[in-house]
């Protein structure tokens, strides 16, 4: 059993797991605006994509803070037509031995992919946490092929696709050096 505790601390079956995003951290350290509050508003940002990406309709309009950013989601699902298979639920790497969480996951174009959600602003991370999420989900026997970043503004979206087959080994290298420099902490 995977649990996510509101300090985004992950265990399985009561023992302390690292995240992706803890081991990202020591590689691309959190942006200096990144807020309680940002924390808060991301946290409501995702419930309202994963309801929405469920095929549900909400009987309330969102936080005007994030309104934009949900017409630009609910443009997304229309334009591109994913069909979701699961998403927003805590899962183990067993090869890695890494929690995390992706934030949706299914078929786009007939294909599995995951897709990652994130604001308007481009961040190098992302291609790290998709191919984290692959791996992770791989591990767990549901088949990913393709890895998505979805970016959303006020109204609009990029949608971008990783492609790199060297993100792969390169998440294993910083999975390793992670558990290695923890050895000697």
């Amino acid at each position: 059993m995977i649990e996510l505790n509101e300090a985004h601390e992950y265990t399985k079956n009561k023992v302390r797991k690292p995240g992706v995003n803890e081991i990202l951290n020591l590689y691309f350290p959190p942006n200096s605006f990144y807020t309680e509050m940002g924390k808060e508003i991301g946290k409501v940002r995702h419930q309202w994509y994963s309801f929405l990406s469920e095929g549900k309709e909400p009987n309330v309009e969102p936080d005007p803070r994030i309104a934009g950013e949900v017409q630009a989601f609910r443009k997304w699902l229309a334009d591109v037509k994913p069909v979701r298979k699961g998403g927003e639920t805590p899962i183990y790497d067993r090869d890695l031995h890494v929690c995390g969480t992706p934030d949706w996951y299914g078929e786009i174009n007939g294909r599995m992919a995951v897709v990652d959600f994130k604001p308007q602003n481009k961040a190098k991370r992302t291609i790290i946490q998709t191919v984290a999420y692959k791996l992770n989900l791989i591990s767990n026997g549901i088949i990913i092929l393709d890895r998505y970043e979805l970016r959303l503004s006020d109204g609009d979206y990029r949608f971008e696709q990783h492609t790199n087959p060297m993100d792969a080994n390169n998440w294993r290298a910083m999975v390793y050096a992670f558990f290695a420099s923890s050895f000697y902490r």
